[in-house]
């Protein structure tokens, strides 16, 4: 019987980890510091002779845990200053090789950043690969940060940034970039963990956990190692998500969590109590949303309390925020059309979609008036090659083989006949025979511009404000259409304008390219056009101008409800940002914002 006090509990057993999970040392980290005052000593040993700047108590305690455990594992919330912990944790840990990887269109950033930062703290400068390979390797005199991107590391050579640089040091910037363990970069940030034991690993993110335990495991399996508070094996793991991650329905037969219940507070376990007790000892009680979230808040007590493991309730933020729902409804054409969509999974010109996701996202294009198709259209043939080879090119990349992380790489092995499994080199010679023979154009079609208008009439309702769209086609249109420019390829607009430097005014952005790492607290009113189903990507969104030192009162983001699937995807984010804040106990921008629903 657990401690709670329901008997037979079915659910998460005890096992040999979770009782080195529970065994685990605890401490309070904002406790220690603030009793040690290790923040003002480490600011005064760390910043220059003439340095003005101090360190947040989150970041004293990021660094000091990660020069006592050589590993830390931080989601410090969007801009309570991951760059600083970056630009100092290879100074505090003594590395010789420290490697930074953050996305591409922050890579130009951070460097400035890295040279802002040394005016007033002690640490390496920030510098590319192509720097250090003017330098010897092994000559001692040299101290510098590599700073490497993401996607740079996705490319098919790019094995070679940890092959030649060997770093004894990786930080990761933005680190939910590395939770597709699918992804071409995180197969080879794995396998050279993997491989390289002792080499030192930090992960920085404000949004490290979406909607499964996943999003983070591997993660803090690399920084941490045999002092994780998770599982270490996968089939314990999949115990552990079965009973925490966020899933659509809260059914029955969905495991319960089980002896996880024994890391929730006893204030938590009275309720726990009273609800079996109101179920008249019905077991099925445990699945509910009430039960699920104090499972979640249970190992929220056990992940916050282990050395090495920097969570935090939120930011200072002071201003409110205010997100608020506009029902802007396309043309009944337009509307005949998505519901041609739903049903006969066709395209308004006829085309097949081939699966439901195809068929979402084109009900998601047509929210905004238009629609993605190829011109001219390809021919059957080509289709069912393509079809063909790209469907076992998928298996080969899901069954993990040693250095096959990309579609190149695969078609290079098979052509290299170093992969001959069944029917591979069948379909990919025949895929090879044809594809040159048709180049993909891809063309937006306009099928109806009442989304359009509404959002130019919006804009000259708020001419100071940023203009969020999901779709290149819809911001280059609406560009054309009220002259202001549009940022979208790494943040720059159709003249080579920095989104920065608009300052305050008004400014069309695409979600892609801005949604991480940028400061644009100079605004304080946005328009989400097309808004994404993902908690982490709009608690991201939100942060940029919702922020730490926003001058305004109030921040405000409106969003655009104009087809049943952004309605949906809504609520899907809410749900996300429910299991991230019970989980890690970071307080989400989605769930503490006032909510209005301000119709057309």
């Amino acid at each position: 019987m657990s401690s709670f006090g329901a008997p037979q509990i079915v659910g998460v057993q005890p096992s040999a980890e979770f009782y080195r999970v529970a065994a685990l040392p605890r401490r309070d980290w904002l406790e220690e510091i603030q009793r040690d005052e290790l923040r003002d000593r480490m600011t005064s040993f760390y910043r220059t002779p003439w340095g003005k700047q101090r360190l947040h108590l989150i970041q004293a305690a990021t660094l000091a845990e990660l020069h006592d455990l050589r590993g830390v594992v931080a989601p410090i919330p969007a801009g309570e200053g991951k760059t600083l912990v970056s630009f100092l944790a290879p100074f505090v840990v003594g590395a010789e090789r420290p490697l930074l990887l953050v996305p591409a269109g922050l890579r130009e950033k951070t460097i400035r950043d890295f040279k802002l930062l040394s005016q007033h703290w002690m640490g390496p400068r920030g510098i590319t690969i192509e720097d250090y390979r003017e330098y010897n390797p092994y000559e001692a005199r040299f101290k510098g940060t590599v700073i490497e991107s993401y996607e740079m590391l996705s490319q098919k050579d790019g094995q070679q940034i940890f092959d030649f640089y060997k770093p004894d040091l990786v930080i990761a910037d933005e680190a939910q970039k590395l939770k597709n363990l699918e992804a071409a970069c995180t197969k080879k940030f794995v396998r050279f963990m993997r491989a390289n034991t002792s080499t030192m690993f930090v992960p920085l993110s404000g949004t490290m956990m979406v909607r499964s335990l996943k999003n983070f495991w591997h993660l803090m399996l690399f920084a941490l190692r045999h002092h994780m508070p998770l599982p270490r094996t996968h089939a314990e793991l999949e115990r552990w998500c079965a009973a925490i991650d966020e899933k659509k329905d809260f059914s029955p037969n969905r495991p319960h969590a089980g002896v996880l219940f024994e890391f929730a507070t006893e204030v938590d376990k009275e309720k726990l109590r009273q609800l079996v007790a109101s179920a008249r000892g019905n077991l099925a009680v445990l699945n509910s949303p009430e039960a699920i979230e104090i499972a979640r808040k249970s190992l929220q007590n056990r992940l916050k309390s282990t050395p090495g493991v920097i969570l935090t309730e939120g930011t200072t933020v002071q201003a409110s925020l205010r997100i608020s729902r506009l029902d802007w409804s396309p043309s009944r054409k337009c509307q005949d059309y998505l519901k041609q969509v739903r049903e006969t999974a066709e395209t308004p010109n006829g085309d097949i979609l081939l699966d439901g996701v195809a068929v979402w996202k084109q009900c998601r294009e047509l929210g905004c008036g238009f629609f993605y198709r190829w011109e001219p259209a390809a021919p059957e043939e080509w289709l069912k090659r393509r079809k063909k080879w790209f469907k076992k090119a998928r298996t080969l990349l899901a069954m993990g083989l040693q250095n096959i992380d990309s579609l190149g790489q695969v078609e290079e092995a098979v052509a290299a006949g170093r992969l001959n499994y069944a029917g591979v080199h069948e379909a990919y010679a025949g895929w090879r025979e044809i594809m040159h023979t048709f180049e993909i154009n891809v063309v937006a079609e306009w099928v109806d511009d009442t989304i359009l208008n509404h959002t130019l009439a919006w804009m000259k309702k708020y001419p100071r404000s940023i203009v969020w769209v999901e779709h290149r086609a819809f911001g280059f249109k609406l560009s054309e259409l009220s002259g202001v420019g549009f940022c979208a390829n790494g943040g720059f607009d159709q003249k080579g304008v920095f989104i920065d430097d608009y300052r305050g005014r008004q400014v069309i952005a695409s979600i892609e390219s801005n949604h991480e790492g940028r400061n644009l607290q100079a605004w304080h009113r946005n328009l989400v056009v097309s808004m994404l189903p993902n908690g982490g990507m709009w608690e991201q969104l939100l942060a940029r101008t919702h922020r730490p030192f926003q001058p305004e009162d109030t921040v405000f983001y409106d969003w655009v409800a104009s087809s049943s699937e952004q309605i949906e995807g809504f609520q899907n984010a809410l749900r996300d940002a429910a299991c991230t804040q019970h989980t890690l106990g970071q307080k989400q921008r989605l769930l503490y914002a006032d909510h209005v629903e301000e119709g057309s």
